[in-house]
């Protein structure tokens, strides 16, 4: 049997991608993809479906542009991440939020999938938290939005790592308190983060 290697997304797709970034919907605030930066067998994209999404993966080179993004920019960003984004579950990222201050912007970014199962959750969760992002993402079976689940310790937006350290201090001194923190801004029923790493819930019989 010949093994067929997976190509890269095509110029034409990267500008397709492009106009999709930049556009946001009549009475949406935000637009954005997550998309494998290798085509289906049969040429087509492949997007994230089924999954959870975590941006921030270690040793990328993220950027943010004046909108409009170009064919050109997304090109650029790929051929930067070549390497992480030939891993499984890796894939290219935009988030457009229109109404950011002082300009609007497309941020790119090389996110990881996980499944979204409880496990996968538990996952999600521990990477956004050690990687101090603002959130992760959530995509259904057909590659739909299905949500935002925020880091209430994050500090992004501050441009320093004090969010990850509150909250792991938070986990090793009273792992109920920060379960009651994040019951309201994070997916419900996934596991205590203890000492800064996920611990399963075990499951009654």
């Amino acid at each position: 049997m010949t093994h067929v290697t997976a190509r890269w997304v095509s110029k034409d797709q990267f500008r397709h991608l492009a106009t999709e970034a930049n556009t946001i919907a009549p009475g949406e605030t935000e637009a954005g993809f997550t998309v494998s930066a290798r085509q289906s067998p049969e040429g087509e994209l492949v997007r994230a479906a089924d999954r959870y999404t975590v941006g921030g993966v270690p040793g990328q080179v993220g950027t943010s542009t004046d909108t409009p993004v170009g064919g050109r920019d997304l090109a650029s960003f790929t051929r930067k991440n070549r390497a992480l984004l030939s891993q499984p579950e890796h894939y290219i990222g935009a988030w457009h939020e229109g109404d950011r201050q002082p300009k609007a912007q497309v941020d790119l970014d090389v996110s990881q999938g996980f499944p979204r199962t409880e496990a996968g959750g538990v996952e999600a969760r521990h990477a956004t938290l050690t990687r101090n992002e603002r959130a992760f993402g959530e995509v259904d079976e057909k590659a739909d939005y299905a949500g935002t689940h925020t880091n209430p310790f994050s500090t992004r937006p501050l441009g320093d790592e004090g969010g990850v350290k509150a909250a792991i201090a938070s986990l090793s001194t009273n792992p109920a308190a920060y379960e009651a923190v994040v019951s309201g801004n994070v997916l419900s029923g996934m596991s205590t983060w203890v000492n800064g790493r996920p611990v399963a819930k075990s499951k009654r019989a």
